[in-house]
């Protein structure tokens, strides 16, 4: 198995596995995909999840931990949008 192939196991796994998700803290960031013009098969698997979690769940805390957990050339087909507080 490849490191990247072990990589993309752990990745999966974590998450699948993982019942902290409701536990990770709201730090108001909320993430657009945005597509670059080279995406790779490989990069559009690695984005899949966090793309469903938005599409099914919408919750922010979900999406930020999936977020901050994918590898950076996955991170670089979303834009973070920092959500201002009405404090």
């Amino acid at each position: 198995m490849s490191d990247t192939d072990r990589a993309t196991a752990n990745f999966f796994a974590h998450f699948f596995g993982d019942t902290s998700l409701q536990e990770a803290l709201e730090d108001g960031r909320s993430f657009k995909y945005r597509p670059q013009s080279d995406i790779t098969t490989y990069e559009l698997s690695l984005c899949m999840y966090l793309l469903i979690v938005q599409a099914w769940n919408k919750s922010l805390r979900d999406e930020q931990k999936i977020y901050d957990q994918l590898p950076t050339e996955a991170q670089r087909h979303f834009a973070v949008i920092r959500n201002e507080s009405n404090d």
